[in-house]
């Protein structure tokens, strides 16, 4: 065993090639899909919350009415 390189031509021109550079065009694209994606997951985490309010609401208000009716009727009792 060695430890020099082994010369690989392959490799040799590989890394001879200049560096890639995305054209503008695929940045936009892709700018634009990741907005459109996040867009589409808050829109669909919107409803949730809203029904989760809209159920404490009733929630709430079911607890209320009964507190009224059960002292309404503790009222009348006596």
């Amino acid at each position: 065993m060695t430890n020099d390189p082994i010369a690989d031509p392959l490799l040799t021109v590989l890394a001879g090639l200049p560096p890639m550079q995305p054209r503008e065009s695929h940045g936009r694209r892709v700018r634009h899909r990741c907005h459109q994606m996040l867009a589409e997951r808050r829109s669909h985490r919107e409803p949730r919350s809203g029904r989760l309010v809209d159920l404490m609401a009733v929630a709430t208000a079911a607890l209320y009415l009964a507190a009224v009716v059960s002292e309404a009727v503790r009222l009348w009792v006596e």
